[in-house]
């Protein structure tokens, strides 16, 4: 979601579904929504960035959050973590903050 044209703030929500604690959690339905439109929608709401960005190389998280209307980056499959994730895209976007 881009709220201006000034970059801004950029908010980045590192996604996978391959956790080893739970794997998958990012699809499961809390209220009738998934873990991952919650988490997304409270960044939104929260205010402070001018941009959410969900950062993945899933294609099915990729089509979930597109459907609720979220910003997707897709990141190689090579990230091992959520901080390589936000990494990959501080990368590909110019002129933002990340948090």
């Amino acid at each position: 979601m881009v709220r201006s044209q000034d970059p801004g703030i950029t908010a980045v929500i590192p996604a996978h579904l391959a956790s080893r604690r739970m794997p998958r959690k990012l699809l499961l339905p809390l209220g009738g929504i998934s873990v991952l439109e919650h988490t997304w929608r409270r960044c939104v709401d929260a205010a402070v960035a001018q941009r959410v960005v969900i950062a993945t190389d899933s294609r099915e998280l990729e089509t979930l959050a597109q459907g609720f209307g979220a910003e997707v980056l897709l990141t190689p499959e090579s990230c091992r973590c959520g901080s390589e994730r936000v990494a990959f895209v501080a990368e590909t976007l110019e002129g933002s903050l990340l948090l």
